[in-house]
């Protein structure tokens, strides 16, 4: 006996003395409840279909028509038509042909947000095996496409002549093909020799296993390549590679492109981090590019590497040490030869910097040491820094003590400060970085500067600063230069002579400032008062000259055949320069002026307003006594006030004292 259930127009009339339809019935049959036995289901099973529902209560099996659907536990299952075996708890779905003879409503069976899709599927809901033929089912890592598949009661599905892809057309442009296969859920993929296939037609690119991840989180397995087609190096598959998850502080991605002409490039990155103490990552990729044909003009063959290496610590993990890293070097044209991105293809400047800085004794001591680079890919030049060292010794007072100290006494503000620099360079173009010449080129040299001040005052209101700087360069070489008279004009050579010298410099710089008060009151007045605070200043800054012999810093060399000569510094090339020349002495004046009322407050007759009438009016001057003539300079005056608490005034000028013809 055979029982259906219909829509209302259907041709068929219904009985309304039958048990089974009433005038409600729907034409979606939307809930039923399997009668329960021995070897019952654990959970209803709810089922419909859009078309029409049959009971075939002889063999106990339910047939679902159009849009049908099941829903079980964590399984949902739809198709053109699905048949419930109620005997065995066996489901079977099949897909159904349109008027043109097309497949449609393929069945889909998702069971835990894994889904398959395929032309058949059957599934035992006791022994939980089911059977699907030509199937596509989505994994986390891409597409898993198979003939024949197995599901078995733990959950592993066996896969007979199958295929794994990230392209998600249902006749994938690219694929990794094999015989067999097993997919075990939430880790991995495992098959058996497999070979790479470009639209169907199989490569000789071919391995004898293959393991996907299939988890969620960090997992290793193998990474699909992409393929494609380029005018210059033929066909190619990028990106072709395996993904190590070493654990959850470590990784290691290993990737190849393979291009039909011949060329070909290695690539390798990794990240890494560990919690409250640093992140980083590096990069290091080799490539070699072929195009065109060796016989002609515009053929090419290129070597090229990059490397890249970022690290930050946490700020959290040493308060008293600090290491960071940011490197990109490689070679000028490896940019251009393999970078699909953009930025990278027009970036013609490389920058990159180590640097670990430490301090010392409650940070009284500081260190750092720095390594630079920085590479120009169209000049095709490089420059070097390597390393840049300093040593620091904070401000402190040699005669500080424990003990209490008068008020008055001379020497409490007296302050040293060390500083030892020490550095590398070199400039040179990329393709003589490696060459005998660049020992020759590379400028080095160490330097010391002791600042020492002193702060005091003088009859309570003139406070004096004095200062004397004290650099001391130390050079491992320096040039000599001779005229050479074997042509019509001559010509200077310039020589290198490896020799240490040692170089000495010092300045004397003292400053006075004190402070005038002018104040005139007018109690029963609406104008209150008027101060007017003077601020003189006047300093005094002096530097020998290093240009005579008896230094040895600066010398004369013939400039043509008439003797003219020039004098050049034995050390212009010098990585910190050299003393100046000329001696300098210039003196420093100014006068600083602030004009201040205040008046009654219209608000409340108890409290006063202030108002700024000129907030600073600077006159100044300097005086060189270097020079033998013409000592003075240009008379300035600055000033700025604010009108009406909104507008800001500011305004200057200069004064020549000399008269120009």
């Amino acid at each position: 006996m055979s029982i259906y259930a219909q829509s209302s127009n259907d041709s068929i009339v219904a009985n309304h003395n039958d048990t089974i339809f009433s005038k409600n019935d729907s034409s979606f049959i939307k809930k039923d409840t399997i009668l329960a036995k021995d070897d019952a289901l654990k959970s209803d099973v709810e089922y419909g279909a859009n078309d029409s529902v049959l009971f075939n209560m002889v063999e106990k099996k339910v047939t679902l028509y159009g849009q049908a659907y099941l829903n079980y536990e964590n399984i949902k299952l739809t198709a053109g038509k699905i048949i419930i075996d109620l005997d065995n708890n066996t489901i079977f779905s099949y897909c159904i042909l349109d008027s043109a003879g097309n497949k449609i409503e393929l069945p889909i069976f998702d069971e835990g947000g894994k889904t398959f899709r395929s032309e058949y599927i059957s599934y035992n809901f006791n022994t939980k095996k089911g059977y699907i033929k030509n199937v596509k089912s989505e994994q986390d890592a891409g597409f898993m496409h198979g003939q024949i598949i197995k599901r078995m009661p733990n959950d592993d599905i066996h896969i007979k002549n199958g295929s794994f892809t990230t392209c998600d057309a249902d006749c994938p442009h690219f694929e990794l093909k094999f015989g067999k296969a097993i997919v075990k859920p939430d880790d991995k993929i495992i098959t058996g020799p497999a070979f790479i296939a470009i639209e169907s037609i199989p490569t000789f690119l071919a391995i004898p296993f293959a393991i996907f991840p299939n988890k969620k989180g960090q997992r290793s397995g193998l990474i699909l390549p992409f393929y494609g087609n380029s005018e210059s190096r033929g066909y190619f598959l990028e990106g072709l590679g395996y993904y190590w998850g070493i654990n959850d502080n470590i990784d290691l991605t290993l990737k190849t492109d393979i291009y039909t002409r011949g060329s070909y490039a290695f690539k390798t990155n990794s990240t890494y981090v560990k919690r409250y103490k640093y992140t980083g990552g590096f990069d290091i990729n080799f490539s070699r590019t072929i195009e065109s044909e060796k016989e002609l003009a515009d053929y090419k063959n290129i070597k090229d590497f990059f490397i890249k290496w970022n690290h930050s610590q946490d700020a959290k993990a040493n308060p008293n040490s600090k290491f960071s890293a940011d490197i990109n070097a490689g070679t000028s044209s490896y940019n251009k030869n393999t970078s699909g991105n953009t930025s990278d293809y027009l970036s013609n400047t490389f920058n990159s910097g180590v640097s670990y800085f430490r301090s010392f004794s409650d940070n009284k001591y500081n260190m750092n040491i720095s390594i630079r680079h920085t590479q120009n890919t169209i000049l095709k030049t490089i420059s070097i820094t390597a390393p840049d060292f300093s040593f620091n010794v904070n401000r402190f007072n040699p005669f500080e003590t424990k003990k209490a100290v008068k008020k008055n006494n001379i020497m409490k503000n007296f302050s040293i400060y060390y500083n030892l620099s020490s550095r590398n360079y070199i400039d040179t173009y990329d393709s003589l970085l490696f060459s005998d010449n660049t020992l020759n080129n590379l400028r080095n040299g160490i330097k010391h500067s002791i600042p020492i001040s002193h702060s005091f005052n003088l009859l309570k209101y003139i406070n004096i600063t004095n200062s004397i700087s004290y650099n001391q360069r130390w050079y491992f070489d320096h040039i000599q230069k001779q005229y050479t008279a074997d042509s019509a004009s001559g010509y200077i050579k310039t020589d290198t002579i490896r020799q240490f010298s040692m170089l000495h410099e010092a300045s004397f710089s003292s400053s006075w400032s004190t402070k005038l008060y002018g104040l005139v009151q007018f109690p029963k007045s609406y104008i209150r008062a008027i101060r007017h605070v003077i601020t003189p200043n006047a300093s005094l800054t002096l530097s020998p000259g290093y240009g005579d012999d008896k230094w040895g810093y600066y010398k004369k060399v013939q400039t043509n055949p008439q003797g003219d000569q020039t004098t050049y510094s034995l050390y212009s090339n010098g990585i910190y320069g050299a003393p100046s020349q000329y001696k300098s002495g210039v003196v420093n004046l100014s006068i600083s002026n602030n004009l201040e009322m205040k008046i009654k407050s219209t608000k409340d007759s108890t409290k006063l307003k202030k108002i700024i009438l000129i907030e600073n009016l600077t006159l100044g001057t300097n005086y060189d006594l270097a020079k033998d003539s013409l000592q003075w300079s240009d008379l300035y005056v600055n000033g700025r006030t604010k009108l009406f608490e909104r507008l800001d005034l500011k305004y200057s000028g200069i004064w020549s004292p000399y008269i120009f013809d």
